[in-house]
C-alpha cells in the first residue's frame, strides 16, 4: 500500500486560562461551557480562515473530538454536541477520545493515518477541556493497583 502525502492546511486554539474551581468568576471562561467555546471557534475558523480555501464544513470526512474529563458538561456525544453547536451537516461523523492531556494530538494522528490510507481526504482534529466547570467532579478512581496488599497490584 502506497501512503499518501498529508497536508495540515491550518490550525486554530482558543486563549487558555488558569482553572478555577473554587473562583469560577475569575476564569475568563467562567461563564461559557466547553462545547460552546469549541463550538464558537469552529465558526470562526471555518468562516474567516477556511472560507479562502474552499473548504466547508460539509468536506469534513471525520471530526475527533479529544476530552480528558468527558463527564458533565464536558460530555460531548460522540464528538457531536460541538459540531451541531456550530452547525455542521448531521452527516458529518465524529468521535471523541481521551488520552489524558493529548486527546487532540491523539485525534490528529488517527487523521492523518485516515488520510494517509486514503479513507478520508479531509478531517478535522479538535479538543476541549474545561476545569473551571468541569473539575473532576464524581470520579471514584479504582486505586488498588497502587496498594501493595491488594492482588491487583503488579510492581
Amino acid at each position: 500500500m502506497d501512503l499518501k502525502e498529508v497536508w495540515l492546511i491550518d490550525y486554530a486554539r482558543t486563549a487558555f486560562s488558569r482553572s478555577r474551581g473554587k473562583q469560577p468568576e475569575r476564569d475568563v471562561f467562567g461563564e461559557i461551557r466547553g462545547d460552546e467555546l469549541l463550538a464558537e471557534l469552529l465558526v470562526k475558523f471555518f468562516d474567516e480562515k477556511l472560507a479562502d480555501k474552499g473548504i466547508k464544513k460539509g468536506d469534513i470526512n471525520e471530526v475527533s473530538v479529544g476530552v480528558a474529563a468527558g463527564v458533565l458538561e464536558n460530555w460531548s456525544y460522540g464528538g457531536r454536541i460541538p459540531l451541531f453547536l456550530a452547525g455542521f451537516p448531521v452527516e458529518v461523523p465524529s468521535f471523541s477520545l481521551d488520552r489524558q492531556c493529548g486527546s487532540a494530538g491523539s485525534g490528529m494522528h488517527i487523521g492523518i493515518m485516515e488520510l494517509m490510507t486514503g479513507n478520508s481526504k479531509v478531517v478535522l482534529s479538535t479538543g476541549f477541556e474545561h476545569m473551571t466547570r468541569v473539575r473532576g467532579v464524581g470520579t471514584n478512581p479504582n486505586l488498588k493497583m497502587m496498594d501493595k496488599d491488594s492482588k491487583f497490584y503488579h510492581p
